[in-house]
């Protein structure tokens, strides 16, 4: 055996040397990767640079924009169509009721501002809070690329900061669609990768300027329900919260609005109702506007740094936060539009029908008119209706009310509402629009009703139930049937030929009496089976595309057709329904109103306009006769019946002959009823406002809508 001076091997001697050897190789490993794992750092480091100086050139977005499918011209055209509906050229519209009486003025609290039209420190104060680069990059800001990997791995963008710079979001307010109102994240991904593509095309052709005024433009700032009106537009922002012009905002009233943007429905109107109205600035909503707005302020200071302009002077950035500390917000009532809140719906569809009307005048109006326009609504009647709706609901909400005050378990989240109308069937004027039941504030010790947001009266929300029967007498009399078709109550089972599903309808006790019944005394009775029945027959005999075409000659919807229609289990609005019953006092006719989208039978919302005290101009109807004058007059007598001796027997009134029809749905209950001496007609419903269950059978619209018209008949009378 061979051995080294230590008395060691040779074997152990070699064995040593390779050890020596591999750690010798391992330490220059680790050196080599550390100094491989620091040049692809700052490989990377410098590509992420090279990529975020490209994207800062606006190269990328100059390639996306000369690639992108958009153009200036069709952006310019979507911007133009969020004004659409807007009061034209500034042009005043006041309102008056059959009387003369002002019930609405509205001086264009929406114009669309220019550059000229704000200071500069209004702009700054939007930059601050939404998109600090925003004079810095192209369209795109390049923190969104810290923010790739989590999209990546989440398919969403969700909490991704960055994407949204004022280009972009301009982009997406012209475009209309909110991205987090779309389900999946790639949907989103596609809707924001298309809106970078509409941000990259606005920076090539306006200044940064440019689109800074039309983000202002069409930023909503919240909904007043005192008021009835969203708020769009610093223009209007400006006059709603301070009374003023935009030109003429302060650097503090400049934060609070750009700080508005962030929420407008908590930051925005609860803040200014809980200020002004309620008088607590400790309220959350007011303090998180102030807070918000304090941190607004903070950015625009800090915006002065390294611009060549000053963006806020220390001065006037020590005021606004001693104001903020003193809760010295300077909000005011606006004084360019007032709507009665008790006729907002109404007056609201007669603002929504004016551009309509004067498209073909408009360009011989100057601008700046005061166009007054007169209508047929009675203001005391319109009183009493809203009065007599009113306590209908305060009573069916107490009927599903504990004694201690909370709901009844079926009913926890629920609540009933209610709206009616009332036509002239003669001049077709309306005289009283009650678009739902009554929601008070208070406001300096009393309490004053607040506009509706939703207009119960002309949304198609719940369904006409039985009242629909007076519709489908004209169509069986027209196709077939007369008011002696006698026709079995019996179980009958219905099979849907697209899906096989079977369907059978109940009467309202659930039971069937096995006689037969002519079609008069069906509609006396209001009895189901016989109405699905007779349907069915007509449908089958027209088919369907001739069987929507009649139905909807009346002013409905429907593009389909479903057994229950039969019973009105489809939704339409109470002025549809009106529409459709005016046509039978009417001799058949049907009166078209057209005004822009609007499209109403035998209701006229507009008498008269006059412009400038100088020029009137009265609409027209075209008027076409859809029904025999011999089939209404039948229907007529069998409407009659319903009130003298059938279901709808609580509109009767002493001296008067009613006609009407009774309308039980699964969650709201209707009667609609005219009265042919007195060229009146009525309709009223009162229904869930979350109508995903049933009523028990004591809700009938015999019993709670019925009277309602009944009211309206005896007012008339």
């Amino acid at each position: 055996m061979i051995e080294d001076d230590n008395g060691g091997t040779i074997g152990d001697l070699l064995e040593k040397k390779k050890k020596e050897r591999r750690e010798r190789w391992g330490r220059r490993a680790k050196t080599s990767a550390k100094v491989l794992g620091l040049g692809t750092l700052l490989s990377g480091v410098v590509g992420s640079c090279a990529l975020v100086t490209e994207l800062q050139t606006g190269y990328a977005e100059g390639i996306v924009a000369s690639f992108s499918d958009k153009t200036i011209e069709g952006i310019d055209v979507l911007i133009d169509e969020q004004y659409e509906g807007l009061l034209p050229d500034g042009q005043n519209i006041i309102v008056h009721d059959r009387e003369g009486e002002v019930i609405a003025e509205t001086y264009n609290l929406r114009d669309r501002v220019t550059q000229d039209d704000i200071s500069r420190h209004v702009g700054w104060a939007f930059v601050a809070a939404e998109d600090r680069r925003f004079y810095d990059h192209h369209g795109w800001d390049w923190a969104i690329l810290m923010e790739i990997p989590k999209v990546i791995l989440t398919a969403s963008l969700s909490n991704v900061r960055g994407h949204s710079s004022i280009s972009v979001q301009v982009a997406d307010l012209i475009d209309g669609i909110n991205i987090y109102d779309l389900n999946s994240g790639s949907e989103k991904l596609e809707v924001k990768m298309d809106e970078w593509a509409a941000a990259a095309v606005l920076e090539r052709n306006m200044t940064k300027d440019e689109i800074l005024v039309e983000y202002m433009n069409l930023t909503n700032f919240g909904y007043s329900h005192r008021e009835g009106m969203d708020i769009i537009g610093v223009d209007a922002a400006a006059e709603f919260y301070f009374g003023k012009e935009p030109g003429e905002l302060d650097y503090l009233e400049s934060a609070v609005l750009a700080s508005m943007v962030q929420n407008s429905a908590k930051m925005g109107v609860l803040a200014y109702d809980a200020f002004v109205f309620d008088k607590d600035p400790t309220d959350d909503h007011f303090v998180r506007l102030r807070e918000r707005t304090r941190y607004v302020l903070k950015k625009m200071h800090e915006l002065n740094y390294g611009r060549d302009e000053e963006v806020i002077p220390d001065r006037e950035y020590q005021k606004a936060l001693d104001r903020l500390d003193a809760n010295d917000i300077p909000f005011k009532m606006n004084s360019r539009r007032r709507i009665d809140p008790e006729v907002y719906g109404f007056v609201s569809e007669v603002l929504g029908r004016v551009p309509g009307f004067l498209a073909e005048f408009d360009h011989l109006i100057p601008e700046g008119s005061d166009i007054h326009v007169y209508t047929g609504l009675d203001s005391a009647l319109q009183l009493m209706l809203q009065e007599k709706v009113d306590e209908q609901c305060d009573a069916l909400n107490a009927s599903i009310t504990n004694s201690d005050g909370t709901k009844k378990k079926r009913y926890r989240g629920n609540s009933f509402n209610g709206a009616s109308l009332v036509l002239d069937t003669n001049t077709h004027e309306i005289l009283a629009m009650v678009d739902g039941c009554s929601v008070y504030v208070e406001e300096d010790g009393q309490q004053v009703r607040i506009a509706n947001r939703v207009n119960r009266t002309t949304r198609e929300f719940w369904h006409p139930g039985s009242s629909i029967k007076g519709i489908i007498d004209i169509l069986a009399l027209q196709f077939g049937f007369t008011t002696e078709t006698k026709i079995a109550d019996k179980k009958r089972v219905y099979v849907v030929e697209e899906s096989g599903v079977k369907y059978s309808v109940g009467n309202f006790g659930n039971s069937y009496s096995g006689a037969l019944y002519t079609l008069k005394e069906a509609t006396v009775k209001s009895t189901n089976s016989i109405f699905v029945e007779v349907l069915s027959q007509i449908y089958k005999a027209l088919g369907k595309e001739r069987f929507l075409t009649e139905f909807n000659k009346f002013g409905f919807t429907l593009d389909d057709y479903q057994y229950p229609y039969g019973i009105g289990a489809f939704e339409a609005s109470l002025s549809q329904v009106a529409g459709a019953y005016s046509v039978i006092p009417n001799n058949g006719q049907a009166t078209h109103y057209i005004y822009g989208d609007h499209d109403d039978i035998n209701q006229s919302y507009i008498n008269h306009l006059v412009i400038d005290d100088e020029y009137t101009i009265t609409p027209e109807g075209t008027t076409v006769e859809i029904v025999d004058p011999s089939i209404t007059k039948e229907v007529d007598e069998m409407l009659q019946a319903v009130v003298s001796r059938g279901t709808g027997q609580r509109a009767k009134v002493p001296g008067m002959t009613p006609r009407g029809k009774t309308g039980t749905a699964t969650a709201n209950v209707v009667f609609v009823g005219y009265e042919p001496t007195y060229n009146i007609l009525g309709i009223a419903e009162f229904g869930l406002e979350n109508p995903g269950i049933s009523l028990p059978k004591q809700y009938q619209g015999g019993r709670h809508a019925a009277p309602i018209v009944k009211s309206v008949f005896e007012y008339t009378k």
